[in-house]
């Protein structure tokens, strides 16, 4: 794996990451720089499965209302280090609220740091917060309970090992595609130690080195339940979007939401 993505990384790809919020051009295809075809098709895994367009209406449009659209226009949110779009905000917000995770593990930081830990205090949850981040903002540091701040390749499976199904990882492989040594790690020793039920959200997919990782991974994961996968659902024709809020800003995600079995 680690080979792999150095080749990648030395064809001249940009990993920079792509901000989300930024406006839309509407010359722009808001989906993955590398397109879709090449980025999504993943032999043997539908994803655009039915699950999707259950948990758009069910979860999604279930809580994106008031408290969410709070949440969003929070100067927190806006002024976070890293830009996150409103569609994959509402993802986040509506899996914690929905199903109250008792521990997340976000291995990165941005905007949806702050989502999580305000949909935490919303619904009083006694959750476990953790970050793992090696260059934590002093901003940051009142959102979580536990920082891990050694190295992702220092970080042994065993932290995976004792989460239980029903908690959440959520990857922001934008960070990481700079690092292969740490994406390696990722899909080869952390993943793996986790138990099935566990939700694993993959977000800032939009360069090539963060999906390559990615659909290497995803055959190991044949009964996995994909939940939510933002640029399949936005080319698609479901009309799971239209259940959301016309406020909602809807034109762009790079996220992808399993539930793992």
């Amino acid at each position: 794996m680690i080979r792999f993505l150095k080749s990648l990384l030395s064809k001249g790809d940009d990993p920079r990451e792509q901000p989300a919020n930024a406006p839309a051009n509407p010359n722009t295809p808001q989906l993955p720089e590398c397109g879709l075809d090449e980025v999504w098709a993943v032999d043997g895994i539908d994803l655009t499965a039915p699950s999707q367009d259950r948990f758009a209406k069910d979860v999604l449009a279930k809580h994106a209302g008031d408290q969410l659209k709070t949440a969003l226009l929070n100067p927190r949110f806006a002024a976070a280090p890293r830009n996150f779009s409103q569609l994959d905000a509402a993802v986040l917000h509506g899996l914690v609220t929905e199903h109250e995770p008792s521990r997340i593990m976000e291995i990165g930081s941005g905007a949806s740091s702050f989502l999580i830990r305000n949909a935490i205090k919303l619904k009083n949850l006694p959750a476990e917060f953790i970050i793992v981040e090696e260059e934590l903002t002093p901003d940051f540091v009142d959102l979580y309970d536990a920082h891990l701040d050694d190295p992702l390749t220092d970080v042994p499976p065993s932290d995976f090992e004792i989460m239980i199904a029903g908690e959440m990882v959520i990857a922001h492989l934008d960070q990481l595609s700079t690092r292969p040594p740490h994406l390696a790690h990722l899909f080869n020793d952390l993943l793996p130690a986790l138990v099935p039920g566990i939700y694993v959200a993959f977000a800032g997919m939009g360069n090539k080195v963060a999906n390559a990782a990615v659909r290497d991974w995803l055959p190991t994961q044949p009964k996995s339940e994909i939940l939510f996968c933002g640029p399949m659902l936005l080319a698609g024709e479901s009309d799971a979007l239209g259940k959301l809020p016309d406020w909602l800003d809807k034109s762009d995600s790079t996220m992808l939401l399993l539930k793992l079995a």
